[in-house]
């Protein structure tokens, strides 16, 4: 994770912490949308009760080089 996203990711997961094998298991295909500079955009797609829901993940290179999650 990007840095200014770590600490809000991080209490996230910390809250979903027991479920995030079954949450894991869940995710469908990724599939890449665009990418324009130093950030890729990618939709993720989950089917919940039956029910297909998309999210957005953005991707952004670091100093190094490194990708890393800022948002999804």
């Amino acid at each position: 994770f990007e840095e200014s996203s770590k600490d809000a990711y991080r209490e996230t997961f910390t809250v979903l912490s027991d479920g995030l094998p079954q949450i894991a298991r869940d995710l469908g295909n990724v599939q890449f949308i665009k990418m324009m500079g130093n950030s890729a955009e990618y939709d993720l797609r989950t089917t919940r009760d039956g029910k297909e829901y998309s999210f957005y993940v953005l991707f952004v290179r670091d100093k190094n080089g490194i990708w890393k999650i800022r948002s999804f």
